[in-house]
């Protein structure tokens, strides 16, 4: 069996190698091309394209104004741009996790819940006027998908590093993996550190030592059971850690209405119990589109990969997202920043619209992966779990984000 999965890396590490280098070289190449031409040539560069599409986005939505008529969101070049960029960063991605040779199964999709909740939770602190600028771009989407996207790269490969080293009785590779680890994990804590007039407040430091005491013990815990430290369980314990110290901050502005000695706009009103009921639907929408395909389609692989807890999870991120988005819109007044999302709402006058499209995109999806090319990606585990990796991420990212805003009413 062991065999059997190397043979499969090899033989999918050949398309792998040869896309993952020229993509790497035009991502080079225009970056150095953009900042030349920002350098060279601003007025063509930046005042006419980078600015207007991509930059005056985020500063308004930093300041809550628009930028010389530019509001926040996103536009249609913004979201081709992007869009290109994430099948290039999927690409990159995929020969990575070939060299990780990894398994790829719901335990590693478990394992990058913790880290898309971290992003989520730190986007909506900043809503919730935690950072101030300039701190606060850095959890500005999309820049705040870079950040934690690096953080998840390096915490995973740092772990992988650390169990093959620990494996191998190489204390040095081990202790420069934990190095690494305990260096990536205190970049939160750091902030506030070097610059501590960009954030709001500040949680006592004794919650983040009671944290920290607590994944520690996770840590012990692991290794003393089984045969010590299994592959995966150390990037595990980092996503918790980074999870419970992206939650304290907001369990703290739930609990006092805000931040300590700092005023907040007079209108503010939380809407706690409407996380339950965003949940619920959500959870209500999964069911009914699960029960649903299993009873019209009981003979068909699609029915059966409906069933499975991958499918379900991404099943259930999407529709988090449609939730959010119905309730915050219908009932609270908010907007939708999504080109293709915005453009439907104007065209049916109702948020609502938001279920059929993810279903669409959910059902169009599980067929694609596990039906139309089951077969040719049986063959490449990693890219079957990045591709799916990459869908629950666009999914349960801003249906977080969404959820929290409305509950804590930013």
């Amino acid at each position: 069996m062991a065999s059997t999965v190397v043979d499969l890396h090899k033989h999918a590490e050949v398309p792998a190698k040869r896309l993952a280098r020229p993509l790497a070289m035009v991502v080079a190449l225009a970056g150095v091309v953009v900042l030349l031409g920002v350098l060279l040539a601003p007025q063509l560069f930046w005042d006419r394209w980078v600015y207007p599409y991509y930059w005056a986005p985020i500063v308004a939505d930093g300041a809550d104004t628009s930028q010389g008529g530019i509001s926040e969101g996103y536009n249609a070049i913004s979201t081709v741009t992007y869009g290109i960029l994430l099948v290039i960063a999927v690409a990159l991605l995929w020969r990575l996790l070939l060299w990780l040779r990894l398994r790829y199964g719901w335990g590693f999709f478990a394992r990058l819940i913790p880290f898309i909740v971290c992003g989520s939770l730190l986007r909506v602190q900043e809503d919730a006027a935690q950072f101030r600028l300039p701190v606060g771009y850095l959890v500005i989407s999309p820049i705040v998908y870079v950040v934690v996207g690096l953080l998840t790269v390096g915490l995973l490969v740092a772990s992988v590093f650390c169990w093959r080293y620990g494996r191998r009785g190489r204390p040095f590779g081990l202790l420069l993996g934990l190095w690494t680890i305990a260096a990536l994990c205190a970049v939160p804590l750091l902030g506030p550190l070097v610059q501590p007039s960009g954030f709001a407040y500040h949680v006592p430091p004794a919650a983040f030592a009671l944290s920290g005491a607590a994944g520690v013990g996770g840590l012990l815990w692991a290794w003393s059971h089984g045969r010590g430290l299994q592959q995966l369980t150390l990037f595990g314990i980092c996503g918790s850690l980074l999870l419970t110290w992206s939650l304290l901050p907001l369990m703290v502005f739930g609990l006092q209405g805000g931040w300590p000695g700092t005023p907040l706009p007079a209108d503010l009103q939380m809407h706690l119990l409407e996380a339950p009921n965003v949940i619920a639907l959500a959870t209500v929408a999964t069911l009914v589109l699960a029960l649903g395909v299993r009873a019209l389609a009981p003979t068909h692989p699609l029915g059966a990969a409906m069933q499975r807890p991958e499918n379900l999870l991404l099943s259930f991120a999407h529709f988090l997202d449609a939730s959010a988005t119905y309730r915050a819109l219908e009932l609270f007044g908010y907007g939708e920043k999504h080109v293709v999302p915005s453009a439907l709402i104007a065209a049916t006058g109702t948020a609502a619209v938001m279920f059929p499209l993810k279903l669409i995109v959910i059902l169009l999806v599980i067929y694609v992966l596990d039906v139309e090319l089951r077969e040719e990606l049986a063959d490449n585990p990693p890219l079957m779990a990045l591709i799916r990796a990459t869908v629950l991420v666009l999914g349960l990212a801003p249906g977080l984000r969404d959820l929290g805003r409305l509950a804590l009413g930013v």
